[in-house]
Protein backbone atom coordinates (compact mmCIF):
# COMPACT_ATOMS: atom_id res chain seq x y z
CA UNK A 1 0.00 0.00 0.00
CA UNK A 2 1.28 3.16 -0.87
CA UNK A 3 2.14 6.11 1.32
CA UNK A 4 -0.27 9.16 1.67
CA UNK A 5 1.86 12.18 0.60
CA UNK A 6 0.63 14.94 3.23
CA UNK A 7 1.32 18.84 2.07
CA UNK A 8 1.72 21.74 4.53
CA UNK A 9 -1.30 23.90 5.30
CA UNK A 10 -1.24 27.23 3.54
CA UNK A 11 -0.77 30.55 5.38
CA UNK A 12 -3.57 32.02 4.32
CA UNK A 13 -5.41 34.75 6.30
CA UNK A 14 -9.08 35.95 5.56
CA UNK A 15 -9.41 39.13 3.91
CA UNK A 16 -11.06 41.77 1.39
CA UNK A 17 -10.69 40.91 -2.04
CA UNK A 18 -8.40 44.03 -4.05
CA UNK A 19 -10.62 43.69 -6.89
CA UNK A 20 -13.61 43.70 -5.98
CA UNK A 21 -13.80 44.06 -2.17
CA UNK A 22 -15.34 41.09 -0.84
CA UNK A 23 -14.41 39.18 2.49
CA UNK A 24 -12.30 36.04 1.35
CA UNK A 25 -11.95 32.86 3.97
CA UNK A 26 -9.21 31.30 2.36
CA UNK A 27 -8.49 34.04 -0.70
CA UNK A 28 -5.58 33.87 -3.45
CA UNK A 29 -2.80 35.35 -1.98
CA UNK A 30 -0.56 37.35 -4.53
CA UNK A 31 3.28 38.87 -2.76
CA UNK A 32 5.86 40.90 -4.91
CA UNK A 33 9.30 40.97 -3.12
CA UNK A 34 11.58 43.80 -4.68
CA UNK A 35 14.85 42.73 -6.50
CA UNK A 36 18.11 43.18 -4.84
CA UNK A 37 19.79 46.24 -5.74
CA UNK A 38 22.95 45.33 -6.06
CA UNK A 39 24.86 42.23 -5.60
CA UNK A 40 26.42 43.60 -2.19
CA UNK A 41 22.56 43.75 -0.79
CA UNK A 42 22.39 39.72 -1.02
CA UNK A 43 23.16 38.24 2.03
CA UNK A 44 25.18 35.14 2.55
CA UNK A 45 23.45 31.91 2.77
CA UNK A 46 24.20 30.42 6.20
CA UNK A 47 22.24 26.74 6.90
CA UNK A 48 22.47 27.25 11.14
CA UNK A 49 20.99 30.99 10.27
CA UNK A 50 17.51 31.92 12.34
CA UNK A 51 15.50 32.04 8.46
CA UNK A 52 13.58 34.92 8.49
CA UNK A 53 9.63 35.02 6.62
CA UNK A 54 8.73 36.71 3.63
CA UNK A 55 6.02 38.92 5.48
CA UNK A 56 8.51 39.99 7.95
CA UNK A 57 11.41 41.72 5.83
CA UNK A 58 11.33 45.00 6.52
CA UNK A 59 13.39 48.09 4.71
CA UNK A 60 13.60 48.19 0.53
CA UNK A 61 12.81 44.50 0.96
CA UNK A 62 9.42 44.33 2.41
CA UNK A 63 6.79 42.44 0.62
CA UNK A 64 3.65 43.65 -0.47
CA UNK A 65 0.43 41.20 0.13
CA UNK A 66 -2.77 41.11 -2.39
CA UNK A 67 -5.30 39.24 -1.44
CA UNK A 68 -8.25 38.13 -4.57
CA UNK A 69 -11.09 36.11 -4.02
CA UNK A 70 -9.75 33.67 -7.02
CA UNK A 71 -7.45 33.25 -9.94
CA UNK A 72 -10.31 34.99 -12.36
CA UNK A 73 -10.75 37.85 -10.04
CA UNK A 74 -6.57 38.46 -10.13
CA UNK A 75 -6.68 38.42 -14.14
CA UNK A 76 -9.61 41.65 -14.22
CA UNK A 77 -7.69 43.28 -11.10
CA UNK A 78 -8.37 47.39 -12.17
CA UNK A 79 -4.52 48.04 -11.56
CA UNK A 80 -0.80 46.72 -10.43
CA UNK A 81 0.99 47.48 -7.66
CA UNK A 82 4.27 48.49 -9.59
CA UNK A 83 7.55 49.49 -7.21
Amino acid sequence: MPRIVKRSKLNREPGHCETCGKYCEKPYVRQIIPANISALDVIPYNKSAKKTKRIDLKGHRKAITNNYCNMECYEIRPFEHVI
